[in-house]
């Protein structure tokens, strides 16, 4: 099993510390200042517990340099544990070691309920090698360092489906908010890397970018939020905040890149979890206050669904009433592209391949016209006639037909992720066209998004659904089953 096809292979340590479990509530490390060979420790903790038949052994090693750990301790379990044995990186940031024996007889130690004594006793029993100045300290992982017993739902393996799952967030730090999530909305990037579309995705993997909740708790330096506010976190919870994007207030577009909220390296290192969770701590220069009195529910797609359009609608300068507005597809994010284009005061007309979504587009979301895009003649109708395209199709799709139905210096936004962009250069060159790509936004266009949508009262359109039927949900989300986002009542489903 080739780990480091899988997983980055960089870590940055700092506690000196092996820590090992024998399953997942209990847990007992090793801690000092003399950890010079940290790969033989592991290598002996690890043929130690199979001859006990522990079972699910997890291990982390920290302040150390991974190169220098990485190939014997491989190269050491590979040849100990053969394909039994697969790594990973915790959510702390280190290496994990993690095997399943083949002895039946597992060993539970309740390391709550030890002393010092019974620690070195356990220690003396698996005749573990001490370092010179290595010390046995059972708090190695404090609650100091991480906070327990966040609830969440994640995926385990490339399959994707999803299952309940337990986990430490880290603590609360100064400038940190806590935020009790109430909802989070389903995108597709939740099946994108829960079934590991891309080769990155680092399991166990926890889903969801469009938070909402309430503020349970605030750090000392926090000047913005107080307990109790109703707050969202998009797509990203960290940025270098030092270069000029990130200094506009466009951390999206941040030079060393903006950290995922879910499946990114935070800065200390961890792996990201996302909303599938019951809490969330983050920097609160990534929260955004939901303005009084709007729904939770419907504020949770916005902080993906609603920005990836409403930014490059307003960086194109798309909120001038009287213009026309094309939007091809009409699903999550094109029916806020509608939306927006209506309270912006543009003339809207929806491009779709699907006739069955003409009386929606129409009756429901007020577009003003409904073209068939395979019907040759609604196009012709429509040549050189609209000011902005706003595509939100991700599935192929050609390019010059639409490019063909913009004005003299017209504007075609891209949103979707089709596997290719093809058009002839006469489409762009001729009439002086635009073309551009986007992705969600910068905080400042985040805060004035909810705002705008709390003061006109535009809310997506949302299914809500018990975090139970995930898996369902996102097979129907692949297959366009759902009007128009499927919002997870995380507050009330997830216990």
């Amino acid at each position: 099993m080739d780990w480091l096809s899988r997983h980055h292979a960089s870590v940055d340590c700092w506690n000196k510390t092996v820590v090992f479990k024998p399953d997942e509530e209990t847990e007992f490390a090793f801690h000092g200042d003399g950890l010079s060979s940290p790969s033989s420790i592991l290598s002996a903790i690890t043929r130690r517990m199979v001859r006990k038949g522990m079972q699910g052994f997890l291990a982390y090693v920290h302040d150390v340099n991974m190169e220098e750990v990485r190939r014997p301790l491989i190269k050491e379990l590979h040849g100990l544990l053969d394909e039994r044995v697969s790594f990973e990186i915790c959510e702390s940031g280190a290496l994990l070691a993690h095997f399943q024996a083949k002895s039946d007889l597992v060993d539970r130690i309740k390391v709550a309920q030890m002393k010092d004594e019974q620690l070195c006793k356990i220690r003396d029993d698996l005749e573990l090698e001490r370092a010179p100045g290595f010390v046995f300290h059972k708090d190695a992982m404090s609650s100091e360092s991480v906070k327990d017993g966040c609830l969440a739902w994640a995926a385990r393996d490339p399959s994707g489906v999803l299952s309940p799952y337990k986990f430490s967030r880290r603590a609360l730090g100064k400038d940190d908010v806590s935020l009790k999530i109430t909802h989070c909305g389903v995108c597709y990037a939740d099946v994108i890397w829960s079934k590991n579309k891309h080769g990155d995705s680092r399991y166990p993997l926890v889903p969801g970018h469009e938070i909402a909740g309430i503020v349970k708790e605030v750090g000392s330096s926090v000047s913005n939020f107080k307990v109790g506010d109703h707050v969202g976190v998009g797509t990203y919870i960290n940025s270098c905040r030092e270069c000029e994007y990130c200094n506009d207030k466009e951390e999206v577009s941040c030079e060393k890149g903006s950290v995922f909220t879910f499946n990114g390296i935070d800065a200390d290192g961890s792996i990201t979890k996302g909303g599938y969770s019951s809490y969330i701590i983050v920097h609160e220069r990534y929260c955004f206050r939901i303005p009084d009195g709007y729904p939770l529910a419907s504020a949770a797609p916005l902080l993906c669904a609603g920005i990836t359009v409403y930014n490059p609608m307003m960086r194109h300068k798309m909120n001038q009433p009287g213009k026309s507005l094309g939007v091809i597809g009409l699903g999550g994010l094109g029916h806020m592209a509608v939306k927006f284009g209506k309270a912006f005061g543009l003339k809207v007309t929806v491009l779709s391949t699907s006739a069955s979504k003409k009386e929606e587009a129409l009756s429901v979301l007020g577009a003003d016209n409904f073209v068939i895009t395979s019907d040759q003649e609604q196009m012709k109708a429509l040549y050189k006639s609209l000011d902005f395209i706003i595509d939100t199709a991700s599935g192929d799709h050609p390019f010059d037909p639409y490019l063909s139905l913009l004005k003299t210096a017209g504007v075609f936004v891209l949103v979707g992720f089709p596997s290719e962009v093809k058009f002839s250069p006469a489409s762009l060159n001729i009439g002086m066209k635009t073309v551009s790509g986007s992705i969600t936004g910068g905080t400042r266009v985040i805060q004035e998004m909810l705002d705008f949508c709390a003061a006109n009262k535009i809310y997506p359109g949302i299914e809500v659904i018990p975090i139970q039927y995930i898996n369902e949900a996102l097979e129907r989300m692949v297959k366009n089953d759902v009007k128009y986002r499927f919002v997870i009542d995380i507050e009330n489903s997830l216990k």
